[in-house]
């Protein structure tokens, strides 16, 4: 596993400024490593997630920064198992709510796929340093099938 953080998209003021520099720092390095994955055939055994901690409102406002739309993240999941250039749910035209809340995936649901994907049972658990069981999702975690 490897975990890289960009230390974050939070831009409540100087949006354009700081989306500018985050994506200077992202854009090229994801597209070469998802090209390096793919050419040398890694991706089916790689699993990709890039993912944010809310979703963001369409417009800067007046102070050029975003706020929350905490009902709304945008994840993008790839290689591994996953199906290539499937899309799963959608939002109102303001990003702000999901179009079909049935459909909607909870962050426990989102988890319990990228087990499933990295080879891990979600249903697995963990021994903790008391020795007590400490289950990797919870019992109400439904894997998002249609990824697969």
């Amino acid at each position: 596993f490897i975990h890289i953080s960009i230390g974050g998209w939070d831009t409540h003021t100087g949006n354009k400024a700081q989306i500018t520099k985050i994506m200077k720092e992202t854009d090229m390095g994801i597209a070469a490593l998802l090209e390096d994955l793919n050419q040398t055939g890694l991706i089916k055994q790689t699993l990709f997630v890039l993912t944010s901690e809310f979703g963001r409102t369409p417009d800067v406002g007046s102070r050029d920064g975003r706020d929350h739309h905490p009902k709304v993240w945008s994840t993008l999941l790839g290689g591994g198992p996953i199906d290539k250039g499937f899309v799963f749910g959608e939002t109102d035209e303001l990003g702000a709510k999901p179009t079909k809340p049935n459909e909607a995936v909870h962050l426990r649901d989102l988890i319990a796929t990228i087990y499933k994907a990295s080879g891990v049972d979600p249903e697995g658990e963990l021994t903790n340093s008391f020795g007590r069981p400490f289950l990797l999702t919870t019992k109400k975690a439904k894997i998002i099938e249609d990824l697969f």
